[in-house]
């Protein structure tokens, strides 16, 4: 379990509030049941993640850290953002994704992350290396960079 103090201040705000939940994913009470906020720790916070990524139809990434990822997700063209809690190991501990009112559209400059990951089951962790580059680890123990040149095999530019 990752100590609620090195969780960003949205996934500790979730949890102090009872609207996490362990295991696999749920749809945690919200204010409007037609958009429900998915919640997952573990393994199936990695999967949970794998999942949301792959079925998005557009994907930004808005901040990094070593101890958290923040994307920008459109699906089924509802906003959300996808937060993502790592342990100290750079392993992907908590993933929560909020529907979010319309502010500005997703850009979807990673959009390509779907074809990317298609073929796998979760995303274990990520790193942000020296230079800023944040990448994703997955199951397989490949990485992938969050580039646009990394899209490049991905979209055919």
């Amino acid at each position: 379990m990752v100590p609620v103090f090195l969780l960003p201040f949205a996934v500790a705000s979730a949890l102090a509030t009872g609207s996490a939940s362990a295991g696999s994913p749920t749809a945690a009470p919200a204010a409007d049941a037609a958009h429900p906020v998915l919640d997952a720790r573990g393994a199936a916070a990695q999967r949970l993640l794998a999942e949301i990524l792959i079925d998005a139809d557009a994907v930004d990434l808005a901040t990094a850290s070593a101890s958290a990822l923040r994307f920008r997700v459109e699906r089924a063209g509802e906003a959300h953002e996808l937060i993502v809690a790592l342990d100290g190991r750079g392993r992907v501990a908590h993933t929560i994704l909020r529907w979010r009112p319309r502010r500005a559209p997703a850009i979807g400059e990673l959009s390509w992350l779907g074809l990317a990951i298609a073929e796998h089951d979760a995303v274990v962790g990520a790193h942000v290396d020296e230079h800023g580059i944040v990448s994703l680890d997955l199951d397989d123990g490949t990485s992938v960079p969050l580039t646009p040149e990394a899209g490049d095999d991905y979209v055919g530019c």
